[in-house]
């Protein structure tokens, strides 16, 4: 059996989810579908932490009741400038540390900066997955990668459904809404066994 560790861009996929979808990302379904049959070793997600904001402290607590390890991101705010550490540095010394130990290196993001890590990777000899929505992520991660997954054809297995009631603007009925996920059929390579 395969053993895998999964590297999570939290920011990048967050913001991908939100401006595409306008829905939250359940991370523990995301990490079971990229796990699949497979063996995990290691789930990281790289957050972007504020210094003196608390704002991602549910988030943290959350990821790590699920048993998603969490490299927290300083974010220097000095007036009105934003100062912040990318996932870029961190994500790429871990996974250079993981790939003695696993067979797969699946990586969640879009960001094209990630692709002389995906292509030292395959020329090691390592699959690399990379999971992203076709729309906006990097042509070169998708041509670097073993397998390109399109997250968009899997948005409703790890978006956190939202139950909330409202009015309609069609009817005087109140109903309930819930996010629909576009599908798109483009992706490059097969998907693990777990989501096809």
């Amino acid at each position: 059996m395969k053993r895998i560790a999964i590297l999570i861009d939290a920011d990048n996929i967050f913001m991908g989810i939100k401006k595409i979808y306008n829905a939250r990302l359940d991370y523990k379904k995301l990490v079971d579908m990229i796990k699949g049959e497979r063996i995990l070793i290691r789930a990281i997600a790289y957050v972007p932490v504020a210094v003196g904001v608390s704002s991602k402290k549910n988030l943290i607590k959350a990821l790590k009741q699920e048993g998603i390890d969490v490299k927290e991101l300083e974010v220097q705010i000095k007036g009105n400038r934003t100062a912040r550490i990318g996932a870029e540095v961190p994500m790429t010394i871990d996974a250079l540390l993981l790939m003695s130990k696993v067979d797969v290196i699946g990586i969640v993001t879009g960001n094209g900066n990630f692709y002389p890590l995906v292509k030292h990777l395959r020329e090691t000899g390592l699959e690399v997955e990379v999971y992203g929505f076709g729309k906006s992520t990097s042509r070169y991660l998708k041509n670097f990668a073993t397998r390109f997954i399109d997250l968009s054809n899997y948005i409703e297995k790890i978006i956190i459904k939202p139950e909330f009631k409202g009015t309609s603007p069609h009817t005087d009925q109140t109903e309930k809404f819930r996010y629909t996920a576009e599908k798109n059929p483009e992706t490059s390579g097969d998907a693990p066994s777990s989501i096809q």
